[in-house]
């Protein structure tokens, strides 16, 4: 295990898979950060958070090394094709979820559908339909398009299902690839301008940081205010050091050991003093007066 506060993620073993992954497709550890957040967290953490050029960057380097990653999954499944005697209940599933659309989603994907099963089957072409259906369906939905998600998702299930009998160790990787582009996705909604305008309520925000001074809500409602919430949480959702802190500090606080506690705060605040010296202080101040 890394020692506290070190720059290398110490995932938990929930998170091992995907951390293991992530660094494998070459994503950095404050990349990976914001990915294995659990979708709440996302929620709250993105609804708060300040959306600066360091999350950006983040997002940025995310969508580089995942795109590059179907790339590579592409360029290995193109000649792996899906066995002969399946091909029919391949169809066959198919068809089925495209009869359930509804007309107007059929229209949409009705080319795509024709174009996939017109041709071999191979672990290529499910990935460029399940590609091609999704980018449609999200283009449909930012033009008001309604329960295109369902659409997209329904469609994506043969594929996924399928893929696993042309070759598991393929199907696998594309499961991981589409699940952490759907997380870099959910990000990137979140961040939001119109959605980091909202007015913030302390208390909440407060709730949103329970890792860090484990359940103290009137910390940061009484010290940081709206904006040193906002950043909080901004460092919560991508510095890899504060997660594992943070981490680390609820353990602790699940156990009752206050001496490491305090041990585990006072490296918190140091390491959040590198990039907000003014909330550090403010944090310290509070932590030495007590609650």
């Amino acid at each position: 295990m890394s020692p506290s506060g070190t720059k290398k993620i110490t995932p938990r073993p929930s998170q091992k898979e995907a951390v293991e992954f992530l660094r494998k497709k070459g994503l950095s550890e404050k990349a990976i950060t914001p990915l294995i957040k659990k979708e709440k967290t996302i929620r709250h953490l993105g609804k708060f958070s300040l959306k600066g050029q360091r999350v950006i960057n983040r997002l940025t380097e995310a969508h580089e090394k995942l795109s590059s990653g179907y790339t590579e999954l592409k360029s290995q499944g193109q000649h792996l094709e899906l066995p002969r005697n399946r091909v029919t209940a391949f169809d066959e599933a198919i068809r089925d979820k495209f009869n359930e659309l509804t007309p107007d989603q059929k229209k949409l994907i009705e080319p795509n559908v024709r174009e996939l099963l017109g041709k071999p089957i191979t672990a290529r072409s499910m990935v460029d339909f399940a590609q091609d259906v999704f980018n449609k369906g999200g283009m449909a939905e930012r033009a008001g398009a309604k329960s295109t998600k369902r659409a997209v998702k329904m469609l994506k299930d043969p594929v996924r299902q399928f893929m696993k009998e042309i070759d598991p160790a393929v199907a696998k990787e594309y499961q991981l690839l589409d699940k952490f582009w759907g997380k870099k996705n959910q990000i990137t909604r979140r961040l939001k301008p119109d959605q980091l305008d909202r007015a913030i309520d302390l208390a909440e925000t407060a709730g949103i940081a329970t890792g860090i001074l484990t359940g103290n809500l009137n910390l940061l409602t009484k010290v940081l205010g709206s904006v040193g919430g906002r950043a909080l949480a901004t460092e919560l959702l991508i510095n890899p050091r504060l997660q594992n802190l943070s981490n680390q500090m609820l353990q602790a606080a699940s156990r009752n050991q206050s001496a490491i506690l305090k041990k585990l705060n006072d490296s918190f605040i140091n390491e959040l003093e590198k990039k907000h010296p003014d909330l550090a202080e403010k944090l310290r101040k509070k932590s030495s007066d007590g609650p």
